[in-house]
This record gives C-alpha cells, structure tokens and sequence, in this order.
C-alpha cells in the first residue's frame, strides 16, 4: 500500500490548493505571448570583461548589499543605463538644487 506524502503547506500555498478544482488553462493567445515572452529571454548573449580588481570588489560588495548575485547586479545596472533608467543621485540632486 502506497503511504500518503502530506506537505505542510503555507497560507499561500494552501490557497492554491484549494483552488485547484476552479483552474483554468491559459489561452493560446496567453501561452504564444509567454512563449515569445521565454523565448526572447533565451536569446542572452555571454560576453566577458575585464574590471579592475578594485572595482570589481565594490561592485559585488554593493551587489551583495542588494541581495543579488554580482553579474545579475552588473546585468541589471547595464540594462536601467542603456534604456535610460539609470539615476545618479549626486546630479539628481545637483539639478535639484539648481531648480530651486
């Protein structure tokens, strides 16, 4: 006789499993836009640079402050500087003086 493997679940995850008898498969039209979504996500490309030791230190040091490993911290840096998301606080509060 098989035993019955019982997990103890969270209040999330319990809620979940209560309602596995409503669920509702996704749309084709959901699952081709995530799948397009994925397969972008996949199209990552590995490149290698070199930092100064230094440099590199503070970086995983910050990264490490964040939470995150060091490469997706560089990662995410690179990505919010080339979509224009990227904030230096000193100027930000250079122009902010000078609005005044």
């Amino acid at each position: 006789m098989k035993k019955k493997i019982v997990f103890d679940l969270d209040p999330y995850e319990q809620s979940i499993e209560d309602q596995i008898e409503t669920f509702v498969p996704a749309s084709a039209e959901t699952r081709t836009r995530f799948s397009t979504i994925v397969e972008k996500a996949r199209k990552n490309r590995s490149v290698n640079l070199r930092f100064d030791g230094n440099d590199l230190d503070r970086v995983k040091q910050k990264a490490g402050e964040s939470g995150l490993p060091y490469q997706t911290f560089i990662t995410m840096i690179l990505h919010k500087y080339v979509t224009d998301q990227f904030v230096d606080i000193k100027e930000a509060k250079k122009l902010l003086r000078y609005a005044r």
